[in-house]
């Protein structure tokens, strides 16, 4: 067997393999949805009424809506804590673990 044969052949199973491991890149296979107008109007229509019934509870619960943002400001405020801390903790040469909001925050209020 030849030297560029035997590259082709780790080449093709490289690729086999890696097409494996990665389902979700594989992709959708043709068929009569994936080229359907219809379905793509459906999904445009769709997606406007949600925008719309979305925008109207914004004004007409204004208080939901205060809610429902300062518990997503709070949630981002409590990821970029915990993600600055973890890279400050890996640039000190520290393990590369994700922190557990739950052992952070126990840990934190045992102090």
């Amino acid at each position: 067997m030849t030297h560029e044969r035997r590259i082709e052949k780790e080449l093709a199973k490289e690729t086999a393999e890696e097409e494996q491991a990665n389902p979700a890149e594989k992709p959708e296979p043709e068929g009569r949805w994936t080229r359907s107008l219809t379905n793509f109007w459906l999904g445009i229509l769709t997606t406007l009424l949600v925008l719309t019934a979305w925008t109207t509870n914004l004004i007409a619960k204004p208080l939901a809506t205060a809610f429902g943002g300062s518990v997503a400001l709070i949630g981002m405020a409590i990821a970029f804590t915990l993600t600055e801390q973890e890279a400050r903790h890996r640039s000190r040469g520290g393990r590369n673990a994700s922190p557990c909001l739950v052992a952070w925050v126990g840990f934190h209020l045992a102090e």
